[in-house]
C-alpha cells in the first residue's frame, strides 16, 4: 500500500504504511529504490515531525496519512466535484473510488445516519492484486525473471 503524508507545504510519499489513526503510521518496509535505516516499524509521521522541529524554518502540520489515490481522488473533487475516482499509474498502480455507505458492508449501520455525506472512499489496493499467489498459474518465464531480478523478489509480482 502506498500512502502520502500530507504536511502544510510538503508531501512525501511512503509505501507499505500500517495506519493505525489518521495521523499516526508505521513503516512496514521500503519499497519503490527507497532505503533508509532505522525507519521500518517506526511511527513516519513522528519522526518526520521530530525532523522539522529541528529545523526553525519548518512549521509543518500533519493533517493525515492518505493513501496516492485518495490523495488524487480528493485534490480532483476540490476543483470539480463530480469527480468519483483516483487512479495512480506509475512505479506501481492503484485506484480508489466514491462508495454509498450502505453498500459497504464493514461499516454497515455505523454512520449511515449520523447526518453526514452519505458516501466514502473505497481504496481497491489493486496493486497487491495475485499476493497470496492466485495469479501464479499465469505467470510467464519473463514474469519470473523479472521478479527475481526485481529489489522486491515475490513481493510485487
Amino acid at each position: 500500500m502506498t500512502f502520502d503524508i500530507v504536511v502544510r507545504n510538503v508531501d512525501r510519499n511512503f509505501s507499505n504504511v500500517e495506519v493505525s489513526k489518521l495521523f499516526r503510521g508505521f513503516l512496514i518496509r521500503w519499497t519503490k529504490g527507497f532505503c533508509a535505516s532505522g525507519v521500518e516499524g517506526m511511527d513516519v509521521v513522528k519522526m518526520l515531525r521530530k525532523a522539522c522541529k529541528k529545523r526553525s524554518d519548518i512549521d509543518i502540520d500533519v493533517v493525515a496519512i492518505l493513501n496516492d489515490t485518495v490523495g488524487t481522488l480528493m485534490a480532483c473533487a476540490f476543483k470539480e466535484n463530480s469527480c468519483q475516482m483516483g487512479v495512480i499509474v506509475g512505479t506501481g498502480t492503484n485506484a480508489c473510488y466514491m462508495e454509498k455507505l450502505k453498500n459497504v458492508e464493514k461499516i454497515k449501520g455505523e454512520w449511515e445516519k449520523d447526518g453526514l455525506p452519505d458516501e466514502m472512499i473505497i481504496d481497491i489496493e489493486w496493486g497487491g492484486f495475485g499476493d497470496n499467489g492466485c495469479l501464479s498459474s499465469i505467470y510467464t518465464d519473463y514474469d519470473r525473471e523479472i521478479d527475481v531480478k526485481s529489489l522486491n523478489p515475490t513481493r510485487q509480482l
